[in-house]
C-alpha cells in the first residue's frame, strides 16, 4: 500500500517506540522541508506522531507534532527548517 511512487514504509505494533531514521547531507543556513504521507488504522496512542530533524551534533534542528489520528486515510505532513 503506498499513497504514491512505488515504496512505502510499514509500521505495526507501534505500542512502544517506533522510529525510522536517514542520514543525509545538509548545506550550511539552507532551507530544507521533511515531509511524509501517513495513514492510520487504529494508530495508538492517537496523535502521536513527530517529524524531527536532528543534527550530527545531536542537536534538535527541528521538531513537529503531526497529531496523526487513530483512523486516516493518506495525509501529507510537513515540517520546514534551516
Amino acid at each position: 500500500v503506498f499513497a504514491s511512487g512505488k515504496q512505502s514504509l510499514r509500521m505495526q505494533d507501534t505500542a512502544t517506540n517506533c522510529r525510522v531514521t536517514q542520514k543525509v547531507a545538509l548545506r550550511p543556513r539552507a532551507c530544507y522541508r521533511l515531509s511524509a504521507k501517513a495513514k492510520t488504522k487504529g494508530f495508538r496512542p492517537n496523535g502521536d506522531f513527530k517529524l524531527m530533524a536532528i543534527g550530527g551534533d545531536g542537536r534538535m534542528l527541528t521538531f513537529h507534532n503531526a497529531h496523526a489520528k487513530s483512523d486516516q486515510d493518506w495525509t501529507e505532513m510537513e515540517v520546514v527548517f534551516n
